[in-house]
């Protein structure tokens, strides 16, 4: 009979009640009855703050380091003892085993025509060596791709190396203006040698033309646009308060 892998959950599940049982003993079922478990991927801080009512704080800081410990076990990340992290950073790194970062080269805003840089890197958080057997951008109407990913990755993937980050750069055009839409998706084989894909999104902002200023609100500079336009003035209004 043919085994099937855990999915991302059951693993979590495991770890999470080694690390109970380790530190609370019988205790673990106790806890597990008045605080969901299932909170800890879905709220991991909110998690722990229903612990705390339950055990001491230090007490708690034990189960958080044990959860993490068994987390990096199961996952395959470096775990850091003495670094004080939230249940959150450990869940982090056991949902995205590689790092992925898109940014632009320069700015968010760009007008109609011209074009821009994108930098995506990636970097390994595990203790093994892991394959990414591809990278690509998706794109909203507003943009276009100019170049894509480069260097780009040959048929067998890119290896990386335990805490090796790599950069691929790709380029842009602005088609259209409005509030645009750009993501990273790379797929990877994980320790376990499962498939997993991992995306990324990035906004970014086009506009008739350069020269707009930023009002500091994303959801206001899209509706602009951009931005306010320069030597311009504009009328906000809205039903009364």
């Amino acid at each position: 009979m043919q085994e099937h892998p855990e999915t991302f959950d059951q693993t979590f599940s495991s770890a999470l009640d080694r690390a109970l049982e380790g530190v609370l003993g019988r205790a673990a079922r106790i806890t597990s009855f008045y605080v969901d478990p299932g909170m800890s991927t879905k709220s991991p801080d909110g998690y722990v703050e229903l612990l705390k009512k339950i055990f001491s704080p230090e007490l708690v800081n034990s189960l958080v380091a044990a959860i993490g410990l068994e987390l990096s076990k199961s996952f395959g990340f470096r775990f850091y003892g003495d670094m004080n992290w939230k249940l959150s950073d450990y869940v982090s790194y056991a949902q995205q085993p590689l790092q992925l970062r898109l940014e632009p080269d320069s700015g968010k805003m760009f007008a109609v025509g011209t074009d821009k840089e994108m930098r995506i890197t990636m970097s390994n958080r595990t203790v093994g060596g892991m394959l990414v057997r591809n990278c690509d951008l998706r794109l909203s109407p507003e943009l276009s791709l100019v170049e894509p990913c480069k260097p780009a990755l040959d048929s067998q993937g890119l290896q990386l190396h335990p805490g090796e980050a790599r950069t691929l750069n790709a380029k842009i055009r602005a088609e259209q203006v409005g509030q645009a839409r750009i993501s990273a998706r790379a797929v990877i084989v994980d320790l376990r040698g499962r498939t997993k894909p991992i995306e990324v999104p990035c906004v970014l902002y086009v506009v008739e033309r350069e020269g707009r200023l930023t009002t500091g609100s994303s959801i206001l500079d899209g509706l602009l646009l951009g931005g306010l336009p320069r030597r311009s003035a504009v009328l906000l209004a809205s039903v009364p308060c």
